[in-house]
């Protein structure tokens, strides 16, 4: 039991160790055009709900 839980986790860290994801550190590797507007909107949108989210509770604590 022992020797197949070995292999398959062997199998499965072989599998990850050798995918895509792993490219971020390979000179010469650039991520797509897409993934890096997409990533900037998303740090974009977090920050506009957290400058409303203070706004907000800013009001609510004066108004309170």
């Amino acid at each position: 039991d022992v020797h197949i839980l070995r292999s398959a986790a062997h199998n499965i860290l072989y599998t990850v160790a050798n995918s895509n994801s792993m490219n971020v550190d390979i000179r010469g590797y650039r991520m797509e055009t897409w993934l890096m507007l997409l990533g900037t909107a998303d740090v974009l949108i977090v920050a506009a709900l957290a400058f409303w989210g203070f706004k907000v509770f800013k009001k609510s604590k004066k108004a309170g």
